[in-house]
């Protein structure tokens, strides 16, 4: 279902010139290999998404090893989530800085 709604986003994407644009100046800027951000880039995601949505329909039981593989090192790499009401905080980024030098 994402990977369908995601592939319904992408022509409304392609014609926003800023969207391009950014995703151009991230591509000559970043490396591939190296970022997260060219990696989550429109120009990524308009050769991803497809080829993804093609293995899901001919290898959906490939496609589910694989997420499998990526969640075994999500534990490695320590990846978190973050929750915080920050409205009821006064000041958000400067509590954050005493937490930070704590």
């Amino acid at each position: 279902m994402i990977v369908a709604k995601q592939l319904q986003e992408l022509p409304y994407e392609k014609r926003q010139g800023n969207s391009v644009a950014r995703a151009w100046i991230n591509k000559l800027t970043f490396d591939l290999e190296k970022s997260t951000s060219e990696a989550c880039s429109l120009l990524s995601l308009l050769d991803f998404v497809p080829k993804t949505a093609k293995a899901l329909e001919e290898e959906p039981d490939v496609v589910l090893q694989r997420l499998e593989e990526v969640r075994q090192y999500r534990e490695l790499l320590g990846v978190s989530t973050v929750q915080a009401d920050l409205q009821s905080l006064t000041l958000p980024s400067y509590e954050f800085q005493l937490r930070e030098m704590s």
